[in-house]
């Protein structure tokens, strides 16, 4: 038996003249001497190269702060911004990563000048005059999912299209821990300080113990000794009457 030919994926062929979709992001963290003077820097910096805003976070610890900046920077400013970020402390990492949409970009394109095709046939059907209710269900119904795919393929362009447009560029600062170093003479003294304390909290503690056992036992008393008192009186009475028959 002849042996079938594995198909080759047929390349896509990207128009002349057609710009380049290229996503470019980037990535950096910094260790910083005072986060918030460094992260009034990058908003300067980011204003300087009409950068957008898309995160400010911020955090204080009491080992030191912390945040995120996330800018939104046109492609060709990327570079720039991060040598001029890279200088306001010290860089712990950076990553720069760039990949081309162009041929994805092309193929969606293609998709949706031929789900159009197929609408357009499909609205001309429907158009003409018929009795058939099912036949115009069909046509109706398949209307539907190719204006679903429509919708989904310019999403899809739109938001390559975004991508190319504004680079995301993620930066993290960090202070450097701040490391508190034991002092044993204040580790004494403290522990010196605390033995008063513990002693008087020891005192409150015993005195309330002896203080719940002195109200039971006053409890105990006002109830035993009218129930003695009582016993004794029905006894007396009893003999009186055993003594009169």
């Amino acid at each position: 038996m002849r042996r079938m030919a594995r198909q080759q994926p047929i390349a896509t062929v990207v128009p002349k003249g057609m710009p380049r979709k290229i996503v470019k992001n980037g990535s950096m963290t910094l260790e910083v001497k005072n986060y918030l003077e460094v992260r009034t820097r990058i908003l300067e910096i980011a204003q300087q190269f009409n950068a957008l805003i898309a995160q400010d976070l911020g955090f204080q610890r009491d080992e030191g702060a912390s945040g995120t900046v996330i800018l939104k920077v046109a492609p060709g400013n990327i570079t720039e911004i991060v040598n001029e970020i890279k200088k306001l402390g010290l860089l712990r990492s950076m990553n720069i990563s760039s990949a081309d949409k162009t041929e994805e970009y092309v193929d969606l394109e293609s998709q949706l000048q031929n789900s159009r095709k197929v609408e357009k046939r499909l609205s001309e059907l429907l158009a003409f005059k018929t009795t058939d209710l099912t036949h115009v269900l069909q046509v109706e119904r398949e209307l539907e999912r190719i204006g679903r795919d429509i919708e989904r393929t310019i999403g899809q362009l739109k938001y390559i299209d975004a991508l190319a447009e504004l680079s995301s560029l993620t930066i993290e600062l960090n202070e450097p821990v701040k490391i508190k170093v034991k002092n044993e003479w204040e580790e004494k003294w403290n522990a010196l300080l605390n033995v008063p304390i513990e002693s008087f909290n020891t005192f409150l503690k015993t005195g309330m113990v002896l203080l719940k056992l002195t109200g039971f036992i006053l409890a105990m008393g006002l109830w035993v000794l009218p129930m003695s008192l009582l016993v004794w009186f029905l006894k007396s009475g009893l003999a009186k009457f055993l003594s009169k028959l």
